[in-house]
């Protein structure tokens, strides 16, 4: 189970949702179709050097926004966001990071899905 976080944007408390609505929710704001595209995106902006450009600022706050749209099905302004969650709660930023990273399909080393495990019931002896 993921871990909950909580922000406070515009007095009311969010706890924030991630998936793929948040992948499909950044994607379409972004203008991206694919995964892969996407990815490419995220690697750009250089999120674990913590040094937050603009355009990694940016991403956050839609970031954040899109995570509480899935959890809530509130639109909240990116912007609104990066002034109230991650200006007033800079620590913050790291651990949405990881929790959005950890909701991404695990696969196995060879970069494919894992495959479905059988439960095996063992027939009883007789």
């Amino acid at each position: 189970m993921a871990k909950s976080i909580t922000v406070h944007v515009g007095g009311k408390t969010y706890n924030l949702k991630f998936g793929y609505g948040v992948l499909r929710r950044l994607s379409e704001a972004l203008g991206f179709d694919s995964f892969d595209d996407l990815g490419k995106h995220i690697d750009s902006l250089k999120l674990a050097d913590g040094a937050l450009s603009f355009s990694a600022l940016n991403f956050v706050g839609l970031l954040i926004s899109s995570a509480i749209s899935y959890g809530s099905n509130e639109d909240i302004d990116p912007d609104v966001v990066v002034d109230e969650v991650i200006f007033e709660n800079p620590d913050l930023v790291t651990e949405i990071v990881v929790a959005f990273f950890d909701s991404f399909p695990k696969g196995n080393d060879q970069g494919k899905p894992k495959p479905a495990t059988k439960r095996r019931n063992p027939k009883p002896k007789k």
